[in-house]
């Protein structure tokens, strides 16, 4: 036996053996509803420290050098456990709130840093120097060597599963009933991927060659990128920037292009002593790395006016942190190219390296006290409403529920507390109270009347179509944002009325229509929003004065021996 195979043997495999037991009994608590599952903060926490830490030894422990490799790697891994344990400390211990979104975020900023982490710990635990050259080509070795482990895992749990499939099918439930087992499967998942990026350090060549196989195709796409980039700006002062600020997503559009042209650039230009293109070529990449400072101050443009008008949000915070990142390479990638001419690609290697330490930080401190994206979303849309930028009937109090997590949930409790308005506050106390069983009637009826508008003030929603209402949990999910409305019409002429519950909110609407049927039970039917405007004053005024039409649909359905066909409306049809 080899000085490598014993080190595996020694120290990997009982770590492998050690993490699926961890693993098991985490789940299991979960599962059984016992200790550490009735505290986020160290569900959250210890699930991080058993898959990171185990997770970087897999895929880089070495004998030679070992001490080393972890002086960096256990600071790292505990540094991540605290912050799991600030992000399970977000999370409601009752279902007052969904915060998903913030494990979901903690997971992918995690996955980021702690590739970029394993690069430097492989080249320090080397005693190697750390430049941006060898940085690179680790992080395509990592990155690839984890995209197949995974890919080894998943594919043998789909055979697994597909075995289970086949013996059911002759009577045999054994194979299945075991994959069903968390003390079954959660160990087969761990050793596979361990297994996997074991056995991958041997075949370092291998990822070598997809590696290669990559920056070919990059090296064919770049130009194309190159020539879209330049042509784009160029078209600005033709076009106006109008249109372009029409679409919602434009500047995420910037982004992209950016994050496109920096990734491509780089993948191709890794190395400063083989230039790749003839010498024209690399003047059309030179001129379209010099409109990169273009699209950032498009982006943060488009960026502020968002903010400026409707405050910030966690994703539009992503996109200042995403914007200023691709900024800085940018300006830097430019002043290198003017100031350092000749050794311009030298620079921005260097500028790379510093770049990358930067957004490393910036990962980390979003998921911790120092820069909570929710915390500053609640902030800056709870000052909208005191500065009176936004009304409180306008006010959209289902996305602190939504997107906001437990800095939400706190700044409602707050705003409920010392506002005057009674419909903002009902539409508060509706939001949280009782989620997981249905209150006490009479109380919820009170509290919800309070925010809905009724258009017609003589003819009250029948008690039944409110039990209705409160059985199905329809308060839920319909005016928990800006408005309410119940509005009365007779939908379908037959003489009685149906009831519309409609939730407005900026220039677009939702709702839901209640009928009674012959047993004088209600039925729902949910309404499809076929037109839309970009006049939200016109809505609302229709809406206020109950001011409606029925129209007759243009084509009827077509019954053939049972069957029923129908045309389908094309919205932009339309609006045309």
């Amino acid at each position: 036996m080899t000085q490598k195979q014993h080190f595996i043997l020694r120290w990997l495999v009982p770590q492998a053996l050690l993490q699926s037991a961890l693993l098991v009994w985490l789940y299991l608590a979960v599962d059984n509803g016992n200790w550490p599952a009735q505290s986020p903060t160290w569900l959250v926490g210890l699930v991080t420290l058993t898959i990171v830490f185990p997770g970087l030894c897999y895929l880089r422990l070495e004998r030679a050098g070992w001490r080393r490799f972890l002086t960096l790697v256990v600071p790292y891994s505990l540094l991540l456990s605290v912050l799991g344990m600030y992000i399970g400390a977000q999370q409601p211990q009752q279902e007052l709130f969904n915060n998903d979104a913030l494990i979901v975020t903690f997971v992918l900023c995690a996955l980021i840093t702690t590739l970029k982490l394993l690069n430097v710990a492989t080249l320090y635990s080397r005693g190697e120097p750390i430049t941006y050259r060898q940085l690179y080509e680790l992080s395509w070795q990592h990155f690839i060597q984890f995209s197949l482990c995974c890919f080894f895992a998943l594919a043998l749990w789909l055979i697994l599963l597909l075995g289970g499939e086949l013996f059911s099918t002759i009577g045999i439930e054994i194979l299945a009933d075991l994959l069903d087992e968390p003390w079954v499967s959660i160990p087969v998942l761990t050793c596979a991927f361990a297994g996997a990026a074991i056995a991958l350090r041997s075949m370092l060549s291998a990822v070598e060659n997809i590696e290669k196989l990559l920056k070919i195709l990059a090296k064919f796409l770049l130009p194309v990128l190159a020539v879209l980039a330049i042509t784009f700006i160029a078209s600005l002062p033709f076009t106006g920037l109008e249109s372009l600020w029409r679409l919602e997503n434009s500047t995420l559009m910037l982004l992209w292009m950016q994050a496109s042209l920096l990734f491509f650039f780089n993948t191709v230009y890794s190395r400063t002593d083989a230039l790749p293109y003839y010498r024209w070529w690399r003047g059309v990449m030179l001129l379209a790395l010099l409109t990169l400072p273009l699209y950032a101050m498009l982006a943060h443009y488009g960026l502020w006016l968002r903010i400026e008008q409707y405050g910030l949000t966690v994703s539009r915070g992503w996109g200042v942190l995403i914007s200023a990142t691709l900024a800085y390479f940018a300006f830097s990638y430019c002043g290198a190219i003017i100031v350092k001419r000749q050794q311009w690609l030298i620079w921005v290697h260097k500028i790379n390296v510093i770049g990358c330490a930067a957004l490393f930080m910036a990962l980390l401190a979003v998921n911790s006290p120092l820069a909570n994206l929710q915390q500053l979303s609640a902030q800056s849309q709870v000052h909208r409403l005191q500065s009176g930028q936004v009304s409180a009937d306008e006010f959209d109090v289902y996305y602190f529920y939504r997107e906001l997590g437990k800095a939400g949930f706190e700044a409602l409790q707050q705003i409920q507390q010392h506002t005057d308005n009674d419909s903002l506050k009902a539409r508060i106390v509706r939001l949280y109270a009782n989620r997981d069983e249905p209150s006490d009637f009479e109380k919820w009826q009170s509290q919800w009347l309070q925010g809905v508008r009724i258009a017609d003030a003589a003819n009250q929603p029948p008690s039944s179509l409110l039990q209705f209402i409160h059985s199905n949990n329809f308060y839920k999910y319909y005016g928990q944002g800006a408005s309410l409305y119940l509005i009365a019409a007779d939908v379908n002429q037959d003489q009685q009325l149906e009831w519309l519950l409609l939730h407005q909110q900026h220039n677009y609407l939702q709702g839901v229509m209640f009928t009674e049927n012959q047993q004088q039970q209600w039925q729902s039917y949910h309404l499809q929003v076929a037109n839309a405007t970009d006049d939200e004053e016109q809505i609302k005024q229709a809406l206020a004065a109950g001011e409606f039409t029925l129209t007759t649909p243009q084509w009827q359905h077509i019954d053939i021996g049972g069957a029923r066909l129908s045309v389908p409306v094309n919205i932009y049809e339309q609006q045309e």
